[in-house]
């Protein structure tokens, strides 16, 4: 699908949500940290100095080129991105990309932590994504991939 202004929009008003315990790392955190792009969320930034990081990056596999794909479909790229970020040896915690207006479904997500800005590029290339979510202790915003 073409990148829209209507898409960009929506892009732009998703509630982007991480489940920091999920298994991984420390329990000091709500169930959800909510990133509301363009804010700088608090809970991200503890988040990020308790692993020693600064940035991270909220990816999918989900709907490429935002083309809806089946559950089924969408639960097999997620299964395939996750692995690929193993490979890489970086690690995730689970996160939801989330349409308040319900017009999109949710799509599960991965924070990747400590993922520079050219390495989620790629990452979100490799996944034919349109976008991602970068993240810093400072903000939050979408990069469009080129």
């Amino acid at each position: 699908m073409e990148l829209t202004e209507q898409l960009l929009s929506a892009y732009r008003n998703a509630r982007y949500c991480v489940y920091p315990d999920n298994g991984f790392g420390p329990q000091k955190f709500p169930e959800v940290i909510n990133i509301v792009l363009g804010d700088q969320n608090k809970q991200m930034s503890r988040l990020l100095a308790q692993y020693h990081l600064t940035q991270g990056a909220i990816v999918t596999a989900c709907n490429p080129q935002s083309q809806i794909l089946s559950e089924q479909q969408n639960s097999l790229r997620q299964e395939q991105l996750i692995k690929y970020i193993q490979s890489l040896n970086y690690p995730f915690l689970g996160a939801l990309n989330r349409d308040p207006e319900n017009i999109w479904p949710d799509e599960p997500a991965v924070l990747v932590l400590g993922i520079d800005s050219a390495s989620a590029m790629l990452l979100a290339k490799t996944f034919d994504q349109h976008a991602f979510v970068q993240i810093s202790q400072k903000n939050n915003e979408l990069v469009l991939v080129k």
